[in-house]
């Protein structure tokens, strides 16, 4: 009976480790689509004026659903924005 819980406590022990991993390997991704907030964050504006650039066609979104769920935005289509926004003052 004791071998049989040493195997079992070995085994959650290997399996909690293997999971560790992965969640630890997990976190060194990148997200490529941000949530509203977090994509009004990395733009340093407010998510209403992220919303309006979103509805005004500036910025492209994803919806899971359409219509029902949050906007989800490309952080390559961010840097794209921020790109094309920049202003250049042309020397004299």
């Amino acid at each position: 009976m004791a071998q049989l819980e040493h195997n079992a406590i070995a085994e959650v022990r290997e399996l909690a480790s293997h999971a560790l991993r992965r969640v630890r390997a997990g976190a060194e991704i990148a997200p490529r689509l941000l949530d509203l907030a977090d994509a009004a964050r990395y733009l340093a504006m407010s998510d209403k004026g992220l919303r309006e650039l979103i509805q005004g066609g500036e910025v492209p979104y994803i919806q899971k659903i359409a219509g029902r769920s949050p906007y989800l935005v490309d952080i390559r289509d961010l840097d794209k924005w921020v790109e094309r926004s920049k202003i250049h003052l042309h020397s004299v």
